[in-house]
């Protein structure tokens, strides 16, 4: 059986992205976010942003766990 020839993958860049992207690029927005709170001081914005951000981890950890890593 002749195996086909390897095409490039001409799908739009959108098509091509990890499924995790958006959601591990949203997480560590929140980190960034939270370090920004550190700075003017406000240790509790920064805290509660950080709960979110482990949240939001949990939730990435849980999806790959149940899909098998895909």
């Amino acid at each position: 059986m002749r195996r086909p020839d390897h095409q490039p993958d001409l799908r739009p860049l959108e098509k091509r992205r990890h499924p995790l992207e958006l959601p591990l690029g949203f997480a560590g927005a929140l980190v960034g976010l939270s370090l920004l709170a550190l700075a003017f001081h406000a240790p509790g914005v920064a805290i509660a942003i950080l709960a979110l951000s482990l949240i939001v981890l949990l939730a990435i950890l849980r999806d790959l766990i149940l899909n098998g890593g895909r």
